[in-house]
């Protein structure tokens, strides 16, 4: 599988996650976030609300390659609705 290089921004935001106080899981969860919007793709929770940091709105999260994003969450709320 061949390397793609990650953006500046990528590589700053993750050197600003390393070097501030975060907990092993907002550090994954925000490498994962990077990973998915760097390759193209969206996360959000279960609204629609970019995803932000674990502790403001707790575990519901959608990540997609973006192009079905909008698709899955009126799915999801469908869903949740019944």
């Amino acid at each position: 599988m061949a390397r793609v290089p990650a953006s500046e921004a990528t590589r700053k935001r993750i050197a600003e996650l390393l070097a501030g106080d975060v907990d092993q899981s907002e550090l994954i969860c925000q490498s994962v976030r990077l990973i998915v919007e760097e390759a193209g793709g969206r996360v959000s929770d279960f609204s629609g609300k970019p995803w932000g940091r674990l502790e403001e709105w707790g575990r519901q999260t959608l990540a997609s390659n973006g192009r079905v994003h909008a698709e899955m969450l009126r799915l999801l709320k469908e869903y949740a609705s019944n």
